[in-house]
């Protein structure tokens, strides 16, 4: 049996009683569960998205060390060509894992998902550590690259079995907040420590998770639809807290959903074009998809500490390069508090906006570097490229997912998902990999001011085609793609759980 991407959901009430609302009228007065289950569920799915930034803060500093005359892999320095290949290898890596891990999470326990999620980082990290070729280098990097793909399937796909509607925004931006801690800890680890403890330490973050993973539990959609009832009950009072009344009606929800989904057949890639709707969203998708890695970001993850060589800034290159990432973690921290309550398609137009702005300065300087003295305005770099990251952010990176899985149908959202995911990583190998020819062709102020053009174009798709998503039943956001009459929807007051689950972040 073919189980669907689209777990049950439950949505906020809009009356002044402020408290969650299933889809049954019954489901009012929700209790929320234990501080020990909320911080269990979010610390374990924390550590797989920290070990997947670990995975792509590990270049940045590393890198330029394999380019020195003092590689750590005992071979000749590498060239810039080399570096950009393993630089990127992990993208093919990634384009390869996504149809792998969808076959998975739709065939399989939610439980055998998570744990084969992980497992590709053990023989990456151990390659990794003892590597004393370029090609051992390529193979690993491209190993880990399955990760990050699992990463971008599964964690979508627990992450709303588990959660509610009210809070899947924020819990989905702090998995965000995680990832880019594990980017920033491997720019300290990556500059501190030696190279061979690098691999060491990524592989025990692997570990870690793999035995903290055994203890949380099955989700209880997929349990339910293997006929585990009582299971799938206890489950739901693990997750909602012991004696709660309202599970027996969330329960009745779940087993309604459960009916639907196995009523219609999952979707193809030709349903993605069925309709006008659903043509739009994937346009939409697609483009948001691409506005968030054309605009160079990637880029300036992988690369940083070169960039700043480059440039020449008054601070040293792997200084700026941990500041940049410090400042990433305050936008990753905005963004998870405000992600449910400002809209997203204003925090996508304000965030292009802002990042095209500092791409087209430090591009400006780059230039005028070129022909003369530019070492009293050394800080620009900088500046332009924190707050370009920060911005970044904000809007651009933790919300192209989320109004992707809310425009889509509840039949064609798991397809839909893996076209975008596939196309990003598509993207994501292109502009890493030709990054340093294009800057060899058109030099590294032609780079900045293309990243600044294409959040230009970003802002204007933003602008004219994205449809704000927050606070909307997806029935009216299909409505508007379709172009017929819209129904306003009435807004949302925060539910007590709401709250709550702020006061854990």
């Amino acid at each position: 049996m073919r189980l669907s991407l689209i777990p049950f959901q439950t949505h906020c009430s809009t009356d002044k009683s402020e408290k969650c609302q299933g889809l049954n009228p019954g489901l009012l007065d929700r209790k929320p569960g234990t501080l020990t289950t909320r911080l269990q569920r979010r610390l374990t799915l924390g550590l797989l998205s920290f070990a997947t930034g670990t995975v792509v803060g590990w270049s940045s500093p590393i890198l330029p060390s394999l380019q020195s005359d003092y590689s750590p892999i005992g071979s000749p320095p590498i060239t810039k060509e080399s570096a950009s290949w393993i630089g990127s290898s992990m993208c093919f890596g990634a384009f390869i894992g996504v149809p792998i891990y969808n076959y998975i999470c739709n065939n399989y326990s939610r439980k055998l998902s998570g744990y084969l999620s992980a497992v590709p980082l053990v023989p990456s990290w151990l390659l990794v550590t003892f590597a004393n070729s370029e090609v051992m280098l390529y193979i690993a990097r491209f190993i880990a690259g399955l990760t990050l793909a699992a990463g971008g399937v599964f964690h979508p796909l627990y992450v709303a079995e588990i959660s509610e509607d009210c809070v899947r925004g924020r819990l989905s931006a702090s998995m965000m907040l995680m990832y880019n801690i594990g980017i920033v800890f491997f720019y300290l680890v990556g500059w501190y420590l030696p190279y061979t403890t690098t691999g060491y330490i990524g592989l025990t973050i692997v570990i870690i998770y793999l035995l903290v993973f055994t203890y949380v539990p099955e989700t209880p959609y997929y349990l339910m639809s293997q006929g585990k009832i009582l299971e799938a009950m206890n489950t739901l009072e693990w997750l909602r807290g012991n004696n709660n009344p309202t599970i027996e009606g969330e329960f009745e929800s779940l087993s309604k959903r459960l009916k639907d989904v196995k009523a219609n057949k999952s979707a193809s890639l030709k349903d993605l074009f069925a309709t006008r709707g659903s043509r739009k969203a994937l346009m939409i998708g697609i483009g948001i998809i691409a506005n968030s890695q054309l605009c160079g970001y990637f880029v300036v993850l992988v690369y940083s500490v070169n960039i700043f060589q480059e440039a020449e800034s008054t601070m040293t290159p792997n200084s700026a390069t941990i500041l940049v990432g410090l400042l990433q973690l305050v936008g990753s921290s905005v963004s998870t508090f405000t992600v449910d309550h400002a809209g997203r398609r204003t925090l996508l137009i304000l965030s292009n906006a802002f990042s095209a702005i500092c791409l087209g300065v430090i591009g400006t300087y780059s230039y005028l570097k070129q022909s003369r003295d530019m070492r009293e305005w050394g800080w620009i770099p900088v500046v332009c490229l924190s707050m370009f990251i920060v911005s970044n952010a904000l809007g651009v990176s933790p919300l192209r997912f989320l109004i992707i899985s809310e425009i889509f149908s509840i039949r064609t959202r798991g397809m839909a998902n893996t076209v975008c995911i596939c196309v990003m990583w598509v993207l994501i190998f292109l502009v890493t990999k030709f990054f340093v020819n294009i800057s060899n062709l058109i030099g590294l102020h032609g780079c900045y001011w293309l990243f600044s053009l294409c959040c230009v174009l970003g802002w204007l798709f933003c602008y004219f085609f994205v449809p704000e998503t927050k606070n909307r039943t997806l029935e009216s956001i299909l409505k508007e793609l379709n172009g017929d009459s819209i129904v306003a929807d009435l807004p949302r007051r925060k539910s007590f759980e709401d709250k709550q689950e702020q006061a854990l972040i």
